[in-house]
């Protein structure tokens, strides 16, 4: 984590702030507002990430498709279909 930076009035930050929110035609308001959610969307996705992570262990996670693919024998034999184009 990081110092915590004081937004009180006048201070140097909060004048950068709004000088960056003027810049782009941006009310502060909305401009937190838009902060806030962005930083919940980012914190839920982590928890649902997180969550389904443990919900299965690594191995289990890379064996999950395990034998429901095979490759057939004549894999790299020219197909039919495309006889014509050949």
């Amino acid at each position: 984590m990081s110092a915590q930076t004081s937004l009180l009035p006048n201070s140097p930050k909060l004048n950068e702030f709004n000088a960056a929110c003027e810049s782009i035609g941006l009310e502060p308001g909305l401009a937190i507002d838009l902060m806030i959610t962005t930083i919940i969307n980012i914190k839920d996705s982590l928890d649902h990430s997180r969550v389904q992570n443990q919900k299965m262990s690594r191995e289990e996670m890379f064996n999950c498709m395990r034998g429901h693919f095979k490759m057939s024998n004549d894999f790299d034999e020219p197909m039919e279909d495309f006889k014509e184009y050949m």
